[in-house]
């Protein structure tokens, strides 16, 4: 963190498209008892296992879909103990740079604490879409898939007919983001084009961003109080 701080303080290149974690660790696998890898593998693996049932646009990170299974000791000196307080400090909501760090949760396990992409935050004055990694997931998958639906309409006329089984392939995609929680809403907006052989679109979201911070107060009071 300390590095990637004084080297790129001032903002990461494109960092909306990055994300960082530490720290490398030993891992029990299929293949090896003990073996050193980076932290990135335990994203991927933690990644893996989720898309196997949800969506893209879930974030891995906390103690269900941020466990990670066969995590065996982070590869740090016991004096460099990467702590809870350490792992929420490297997600400073004013910060240049964001890490994910894998920590130890008490009565959990190991598990990644963080769903933030290198963006720099301090350019847009806090926290945005881009600041978030599953965001990011669920950008370049719903690319993916508007990039099928296209693939099928090419070299087709280009007509009214044609722009109703575009909406037809796309609009199904962002339906399920909304039963899902993904999004909120979306709106799918035709753009005039003076090049008949091209049909242009821009679609508009609204995103739902991951909870990471519960702030609840306790009241002693004498007063009745309705139960909500």
């Amino acid at each position: 963190y300390n590095n990637l701080l004084k080297e790129y303080g001032g903002g990461v290149t494109d960092g909306e498209f990055a994300g960082a974690f530490a720290p490398w660790a030993h891992y029990s696998t299929a293949f090896a008892s003990d073996i050193l890898l980076p932290p990135s593998y335990a994203y991927l693996i933690c990644y893996a296992d989720s898309i196997r049932t949800n969506g893209s646009h879930l974030a891995i990170a906390g103690t269900t879909r941020g466990y990670v299974n066969g995590y065996k000791a982070p590869s740090i000196p016991s004096t460099e103990k990467l702590s809870n307080a350490v792992a929420d400090s490297w997600q400073d909501l004013d910060s240049a740079i964001n890490v994910n760090a894998i920590t130890y949760i008490r009565n959990y396990g190991y598990c990644i604490w963080g769903t933030r992409t290198l963006f720099n935050n301090q350019k847009k004055g806090g926290l945005t879409d881009s600041s978030f990694l599953n965001i990011r997931n669920m950008l370049c998958d719903v690319k993916k898939r508007i990039r099928s639906v296209a693939m099928r309409l090419l070299f087709e006329q280009n007509n009214d007919v044609l722009w109703s089984r575009f909406l037809f392939g796309v609009s199904p995609i962002f339906e399920r983001l909304k039963a899902t929680s993904g999004i909120t809403g979306y709106k799918i907006i035709k753009e005039h084009c003076h090049d008949q052989t091209k049909l242009k679109a821009t679609i508009k979201i609204v995103t739902i961003k991951p909870l990471e911070q519960v702030e609840v107060a306790i009241v002693m009071t004498d007063e009745d109080v309705a139960v909500e």
